[in-house]
């Protein structure tokens, strides 16, 4: 009887090693969560900020400015990562940052970046002229200025107007 109840904690043994060792491995559905709104806008504003930054530094520039070259420059803090496409752009003397926020980013976008008139979600504009740019707190604070590429609901900075 004695060996019976060794083999029996042997086995039991053996079995809560095997539960330990896998026990700290969690499935992959487990594994990914969704960002909260408040942080893909504090994202966006981020990635905006570096953006206005490395205009400011590069007056001349033109064109888009490669997430790369914003991580080279150091205006992006170390470790940051990009929580969804954000996009950039020159066109003329406006500078734009726009990319995909979940619904109710505009609160965020305006609070946390202390109600700043450039900043807010894309909104259809009238017929033959581009979108607004709308704030929760603020209401329509850019009306005409954002291109028709911009889809509606998306973050978006009209960053400055350079001197041509």
């Amino acid at each position: 009887m004695a060996l019976y109840s060794a083999a029996i904690a042997v086995v039991m043994a053996a079995l809560f090693s095997v539960y330990l060792a896998i026990a700290p491995i969690k499935p992959s559905y487990l594994a990914f969560q969704q960002p909260s709104v408040e942080l893909m806008a504090d994202n966006f504003l981020t990635y905006r900020d570096a953006v206005e930054n490395y205009v400011e530094t590069h007056p001349t520039f033109s064109g888009s400015i490669p997430f790369a070259t914003l991580e080279a420059s150091g205006f992006l803090p170390v470790g940051y990562t990009a929580l969804a496409n954000w996009q950039n752009t020159t066109i003329g003397n406006q500078v734009m940052a726009w990319g995909p926020v979940p619904v109710g980013a505009s609160f965020y976008l305006a609070r946390d970046s202390s109600y700043c008139y450039d900043v807010g979600v894309a909104s259809a504009g009238d017929v033959g002229s581009g979108g607004n740019v709308y704030s929760a707190a603020l209401g329509v604070i850019q009306k005409g200025d954002v291109p028709s590429y911009v889809p509606d609901g998306y973050a978006v900075s009209i960053i400055g107007f350079r001197a041509p």
